[in-house]
């Protein structure tokens, strides 16, 4: 059948956004530091980008930066892109050989071959392959046969690249989910214990300098994130840290620096569903830095699919700004990528605390200000494509409440602002 939903305890906000639509596409340099990003160019004709399943990957020996992207009409191609200059290498047809209903997903790059590696799912012949995929051509070439898997877990894969292995979660047809490990040159299954119990793992980075795969657990326990190392033979883990306050991760965004062996992901702290980029040094099991992260600032606005760029030693990604007019400057310094930092940067500062509560919410939403003495600022609130549904201006009570809710349950963002001026933002959930 392919791919899976991921797991419970992946944010909605990563279930829902299937692509990511564009007035302009960029490609960018982010500073993990501060969460601060730079331009490198302009991706002519993007209009469009996939983030789930992962259609990502990172070639450290050519500095190419793989993605599925498509124009206006939905003309989708498979976009290599210079990670040093931003510039566009080669976008041919996503998949040509592929129907309707067949996938390739779960990009790795092997360095040591030089191969894109990928998992292919033929609907006609309800068939999973293994496969090596040509960034010349768009299309692949099968390997092996992986009769034994039925779906795919997405954001699920990674490459050893000392023992040349394909690594994914997946399940088989009676259901069980099991941690497959694929001989690369061969396309043999070498690995692929079942998980025994309900556990929410996910997001597997390979670390080259000492080999170890590491992961994010959601503990069942007071539902604390930690960062995991774990055994891909025996399914063995060992916590190398607890991220104090991380609630969740979000699609699109988990890489490691190999460089420094940090491991980067996003995803909304607690208790004010900020969103935050998070970089974790595996060696000495500490969050280096956790910034506020630049996902829905602006309506429709984000960054997404952020990969490490060892060879050029920075974070990059894409960036889709729904307000970019060509008056904007086109002369961009990208952000100091120093990673010896530890401090953390916020959001605009505001005078007096502000709450926002309850979340979930039903009927009722209630902001809140610490002190009534607090300058004039705005609440907005977005649904999940970026429409804006509310718009309270010039708030100078100490408490404000939207009553009387009527929109249909799901996923909304909302922020408090002033003029650019951005003081608070993050996701609030509304159940019916």
């Amino acid at each position: 059948m392919g791919y899976s939903k991921f797991s419970c305890f992946f944010i909605a906000f990563c279930v829902h956004v299937l692509f990511t639509s564009a007035q302009k596409e960029f490609f960018v340099e982010v500073n993990p530091a501060d969460g601060s990003f730079g331009i490198l160019k302009e991706i002519p004709g993007v209009n469009w980008v996939t983030t789930i399943p992962d259609y990502i990957s990172m070639d450290n020996n050519h500095s190419r930066y793989f993605f599925k992207g498509a124009d206006s009409s939905y003309d989708w191609k498979l976009y290599a892109i210079d990670s040093h200059t931003g510039t566009v290498l080669s976008n041919p047809p996503f998949c040509p050989s592929c129907s309707q209903l067949d996938n390739l997903i779960e990009f790795e790059y092997d360095e040591n071959s030089d191969t894109l590696y990928a998992l292919h799912w033929n609907n006609a012949l309800q068939r999973e392959y293994f496969v090596a995929v040509d960034p010349a051509t768009g299309d692949f070439q099968i390997i092996s046969e992986l009769p034994d898997v039925n779906y795919i877990q997405v954001e699920s894969s990674t490459f050893d690249v000392i023992h040349n292995q394909y690594i994914f979660l997946g399940f088989n047809f009676d259901g069980t989910e099991h941690l497959y490990t694929i001989d690369a040159s061969t396309g043999a299954v070498l690995y692929s214990p079942p998980f025994t119990a309900f556990i929410n793992i996910l997001d597997f980075e390979f670390d080259r300098n000492n080999g170890n795969i590491y992961a994010l657990l959601l503990s069942n326990i007071g539902d604390h994130l930690q960062l995991v190392s774990i055994n891909n033979q025996t399914l063995n883990y060992q916590a190398i840290c607890t991220i104090n306050n991380a609630e969740g991760v979000t699609s699109g965004f988990t890489t490691f620096d190999s460089n420094h062996e940090r491991y980067i992901f996003c995803g909304p702290d607690l208790p004010d569903g900020i969103y935050r980029l998070y970089s974790v040094d595996v060696n000495s099991a500490q969050v280096i830095s956790q910034p506020p992260f630049y996902l829905l600032p602006e309506p429709i606005s984000n960054i997404i699919e952020t990969q490490y760029d060892a060879g050029n030693d920075k974070l990059v990604a894409l960036h889709w700004d729904n307000h970019w007019t060509d008056e904007d400057s086109a002369d961009f310094i990208p952000p100091d990528t120093t990673h010896d930092t530890t401090g953390t940067n916020d959001t605009t500062s505001f005078p007096v605390a502000i709450t926002i509560y309850p979340n979930p919410f039903n009927d009722e939403l209630v902001i809140e200000f610490a002190s009534v003495n607090h300058p004039a600022v705005s609440f907005a609130l977005y649904n999940e494509v970026g429409q804006l549904i509310i718009d309270a201006k010039q708030i100078s009570t100490r408490k404000l409440v939207i009553s009387k809710i009527s929109f249909t349950g799901g996923i909304y963002f909302y922020k408090l602002y002033s003029g650019k001026s951005v003081f608070k933002s993050g996701e609030l959930v509304l159940q019916r």
